[in-house]
């Protein structure tokens, strides 16, 4: 049974947090009756987005009106909350449901915990394509059927990434790229019985070549045409280009840009090609390590690290392609999609959920990639430096 609490002073908070709009996880609902369907729209929002606090009895300006009797409103919410025809995935249990006593009047304080990933899309209306739901800005938006596509897509534990492509083979990867990653990896993994094998063996023990049991076919995985695939089979599979690199004047200038690349090929081109863009002209002070000169920077590994980040987590299964702004005030690495880890945790913990783990794996073994969960603080750290 939800707890009543005559403290006011978590509303007195959420008030303080609305007069200063600071909304983004704040709603207010003037229910006095029956709950309606905006209700569980914003549970769906909250839910599909970063979570947050819905409060029951106040009206939009933040002032108490009450919900009537708060056990029976935060029964009938509870009670509703667990019926799949109100909303498909319930979300919130007792322990988020709270009766505050304001002025004599009972108010319901719900916290809306963020939904798993594999939970989502949480929807309303029996229906994902018109009743799911997320959060921008001050109110709630209804998702497009793409938006709908990705959740689902992301929901799921199988890792697009390790899809065999029918009707892709050897003769669709770039002989050249292959034989660059077998050097580099030769260099990490000098002792490895893999160097030993064929390239189709090769790419078997790396990811980039599968075989499906459920449909017993064998060839190409994503990963693999993504690592080393002919430009030409690349732009096939998918259509348009992987990769939007543009280096920008200052505000004021009357040029769009200084230079602009739309990278088409495969990703271990694509590194090979950005990197020296990304740091040409990055100031290198006078360093010795013994008597070597060092030419690397912590800026050097922080823009190594957010591209590597930016080629390896990026959905390929979106349209539009991933972008790179560099400018003379820093960088922006841009990927289309949401991260599977919750920005909370992508900098204060090590927590990882790759979206293409083959891939990452793919750079992992050459020296490309670090550890599982390492990256964002690493380029953190990097930065700072």
């Amino acid at each position: 049974m939800p707890a009543i609490s005559s403290d006011p002073s978590l509303l007195d908070r959420l008030v303080e947090r609305l007069q200063s709009k600071e909304t983004l996880d704040l709603e207010f609902k003037s229910v006095q009756g029956s709950i309606g369907k905006s209700v569980w729209e914003t549970v769906s929002a909250f839910a599909n987005t970063s979570g947050g606090w819905l409060i029951l009895g106040v009206s939009d300006e933040g002032e108490p009106i009450g919900v009537g009797n708060g056990h029976e409103r935060s029964k009938q919410f509870l009670d509703q909350i667990r019926n799949s025809q109100k909303i498909s995935f319930p979300v919130c249990g007792a322990h988020d449901v709270e009766i505050q006593q304001v002025s004599g009047s009972d108010l319901v304080v719900v916290r809306v915990p963020a939904a798993a990933r594999r939970d989502r899309p949480v929807y309303v209306q029996g229906n994902p394509y018109v009743g799911t739901f997320v959060r921008r800005g001050e109110g709630d938006y209804q998702c497009t059927k793409p938006e709908v596509d990705r959740m689902m897509r992301e929901a799921s534990d199988v890792a697009t990434d390790s899809t065999v492509l029918p009707h892709y083979g050897l003769t669709d990867l770039d002989e050249g790229t292959l034989a660059s990653y077998r050097r580099r990896y030769q260099t990490q993994n000098p002792t490895s019985p893999h160097l030993a094998l064929d390239n189709s063996e090769f790419l078997r023990a790396i990811g980039g070549w599968r075989r499906e049991r459920e449909r017993s076919e064998e060839g190409i995985t994503v990963a693999g045409l993504l690592l080393c695939g002919k430009e030409d089979a690349i732009r096939e599979w998918r259509g348009r280009h992987l990769i939007d690199y543009q280096r920008v004047p200052q505000r004021n200038s009357e040029e769009r840009w200084l230079d602009r690349v739309t990278w088409e090929g495969n990703l271990l081109g694509a590194m090979d090609a950005l990197l020296p863009r990304l740091v040409e002209g990055v100031d290198i002070p006078f360093r010795l390590s013994g008597a070597t000169r060092q030419d690397q920077t912590p800026v050097h590994t922080a823009v190594r690290e957010a591209l590597v980040n930016l080629l390896v987590h990026a959905d390929y299964s979106e349209t539009s392609a991933s972008l790179i702004l560099r400018s003379p005030s820093g960088y922006e690495f841009r990927n289309p999609g949401s991260s599977r880890v919750p920005e909370s945790d992508l900098y204060a913990t090590n927590r990882s959920d790759p979206r293409n783990p083959t891939l990452v794996r793919m750079f992992r073994l050459i020296g490309l990639a670090e550890e599982a969960g390492t990256g964002i603080p690493a380029i953190l750290k990097a930065w700072r430096e």
